[in-house]
């Protein structure tokens, strides 16, 4: 949620940044968990798969920024990124699991979708709203990287 709060203010040219700040995050924060570089290479990937998907959705080639409070927003900002976003990653997941694993891919999905939506439901519009309630242009007085260094969202066990 909070890399894809960033990324739907932040201009396009400045994403890749983001990007790697925010993969930088989600690595480190699997590190601290001790995740064995396999598990946090596939995680990290599909949770940068259901950010960008819900961004690039949310953005296209707007430069408008967020309006949770406008209704048609909302429901563009529910369907893709709050569902559309990890029930993509979830599917790739529940996939891979039931193939290498022989897990059962409903819960997995299900599970995937359940937590990484509400993640993206309550941390996206906090996030970006923050610094438009502290005046303009405190996202330029920040370098990427240490924002977002150690803020991985992980929900451990999913493997």
């Amino acid at each position: 949620g909070l890399l894809l709060a960033y990324l739907s203010l932040a201009p396009r040219w400045r994403w890749p940044g983001y990007i790697l700040a925010g993969m930088a995050g989600m690595a480190a924060g699997s590190w601290l968990i001790h995740e064995s570089w396999r598990v946090n290479l596939f995680y990290n990937t599909l949770d940068l798969v259901e950010v960008m998907f819900g961004a690039l959705m949310l953005r296209g080639k707007s430069t408008r920024l967020p309006q949770f409070a406008e209704g048609r927003y909302l429901i563009r900002f529910v369907g893709f990124a709050v569902i559309g976003g990890p029930l993509l990653a979830g599917a790739i997941n529940a996939a891979v699991q039931a193939i290498l694993l022989h897990q059962p891919p409903m819960p997995l999905l299900l599970g995937w979708v359940r937590a990484d939506g509400l993640g993206i439901m309550v941390a996206c519009p906090i996030f970006a709203g923050w610094p438009r309630s502290q005046g303009d242009s405190i996202l330029l007085r920040v370098p990427p990287v240490p924002r977002l260094l150690g803020t991985g969202e992980r929900e451990s066990g999913r493997l």
